[in-house]
């Protein structure tokens, strides 16, 4: 039980908005070499839920990447959690591109689509 109560402090900590204890508790989880790859792969989940609430957005991107790669088992929640969050992103970034564009259309920029 010892990484599900890890993933399960992390959780908290990230809820209550304390990132840097839930970032700090979910890499000494990873170092740890546990085997529970189910609690491990849900905390990389809350890694990259943390590096979203703090804007680093490719961060996030990369571990949900290398997470939907590298996660082999099946049958469980992990890759739809993946999909979900890579999905959030992709759309964000593109609300972006649109409000780039349409700000540099109004000044009579170009915008391309493409950034």
């Amino acid at each position: 039980y010892g990484a599900e109560s890890d993933y399960m402090l992390s959780l908290m900590l990230y809820n209550k908005g304390e990132y840097d204890a839930a970032e700090k508790n979910i890499m000494e989880l990873i170092q740890s070499g546990t085997s529970h790859t189910y609690w491990l792969a849900h905390s990389f989940i809350v890694l990259a839920d943390i590096y979203i609430a703090q804007g680093k957005t490719i961060e996030a991107r990369q571990y949900l990447l290398s997470l939907q790669r590298n996660y082999n088992t099946k049958g469980d929640d992990i890759p739809e959690m993946i999909n979900d969050r890579l999905n959030k992103l992709k759309s964000d970034y593109e609300k972006k591109i649109f409000f780039v564009c349409i700000v540099r259309i109004g000044a009579n920029n170009a915008c391309m689509g493409a950034e």
